[in-house]
């Protein structure tokens, strides 16, 4: 069985289940977590910690898909894997995730 997860410096890919994530500094310590599953996109915002490896995850920015998708609405199912698919590309990459905030 061949595996197709590819782990570069701050991206992951997952060919097999078909979802990318990119985590970007974005005035640091905040970061930027991009989702992307086809030819949709999801932007979280997260805040590195002081050790460099715990990162809180704000909810309120998670849950729904960038222009030009965003009318589409995601079933509960469907954001509970997501969720998850970032959570455990993130610890891949060496991140533990917390989370704050809610959903929107």
């Amino acid at each position: 069985m061949a595996r197709f997860i590819r782990r570069e410096f701050g991206r992951y890919v997952n060919k097999e289940q078909g979802y990318s994530l990119r985590v970007t500094y974005k005035n640091f310590p905040g970061m930027n977590i991009r989702y992307v599953e086809g030819a949709r996109t999801m932007n979280v915002f997260g805040e590195l910690l002081a050790n460099l490896k715990d990162m809180q995850l704000d909810l309120a920015t998670f849950g729904h898909w960038d222009e030009p998708h965003a009318t589409e609405l995601i079933a509960d199912a469907q954001r509970t894997i997501i969720f998850e698919r970032i959570v455990s590309a993130l610890r891949f990459l060496g991140y533990v995730a917390r989370t704050i905030g809610r959903p929107k």
